[in-house]
């Protein structure tokens, strides 16, 4: 091949590579974009209007970790109102713990929701001690407690849920947001106003990003923002 040739097709070959990483880092922007900002999905309950922005957030419980071949697949827990009491029941042959990881998520949830305009009070919670065969399945607020709340400083709302950490994979000193499941509930009536989560089907984020993610969604929800997070 001449020189002439080669060098007529330097420019096409640097112009096609440039094209090429150019193509491939918007792809990966949109990718990126998609997986921070569009994972969490938010769906009210048929009826429900508008969401409470005086809010509580119960603190974030997690399974432990279990070692497995198989892709585990995660399930929110529940509520359940009984002896004046609101309960957080673990899913079936799951033992819910509360751990450094699942309560810095929690400070950091609280964090991001108080940044986009929800007005959080605190929220004294306890496991359910006189119910020895059922350590670790539940967790319960009074609603003595929120009646408190609710009258005495105007709390509409309590968020409780599960949330599911693992190492990540490279790097096991890091710990990763793998699934998430919520529910704000209604601090008078205890009925169930929306559903939020963060299915398993991602690889897992930094729990500052899930933090992030989440409150952006549910402020959206709310109507306290607009913008992009």
């Amino acid at each position: 091949m001449s020189r002439r040739a080669i060098l007529s097709r330097g420019p096409v070959e640097v112009y096609m590579r440039n094209g090429t990483c150019a193509l491939l880092l918007l792809m990966a922007t949109v990718c990126g974009c998609f997986t921070s900002q569009e994972r969490v999905t938010v769906t009210p309950v048929e009826g429900v209007e508008r969401l409470p922005t005086r809010i509580a957030v119960y603190p974030l419980l997690t399974a432990e970790w279990v070692q497995t071949t198989e892709r585990p697949k995660y399930f929110p827990a529940t509520t359940a109102s009984a002896d004046d009491r609101l309960y957080i029941v673990a899913p079936a042959e799951t033992k819910l713990v509360s751990t450094m990881h699942s309560q810095l998520l929690t400070a950091m949830l609280a964090a991001q929701l108080s940044k986009r305009g929800f007005t959080l009070k605190e929220l004294p919670v306890e496991a359910p001690s006189d119910r020895a065969e059922n350590e670790g399945t539940s967790f319960f607020v009074s609603l003595e407690t929120l009646k408190h709340l609710r009258e005495d400083y105007g709390l509409e709302g309590i968020l409780v849920g599960n949330v599911y950490l693992a190492p990540d994979d490279r790097d096991r000193s890091v710990i990763r947001v793998k699934a998430v499941y919520l529910r704000l509930v209604d601090t008078a009536t205890l009925d169930v106003l929306c559903h939020v989560w963060i299915p398993d089907s991602y690889a897992g984020e930094s729990m500052e990003e899930a933090a992030q993610s989440l409150a952006f969604s549910l402020a959206r929800e709310a109507k306290l923002i607009s913008e992009k997070p």
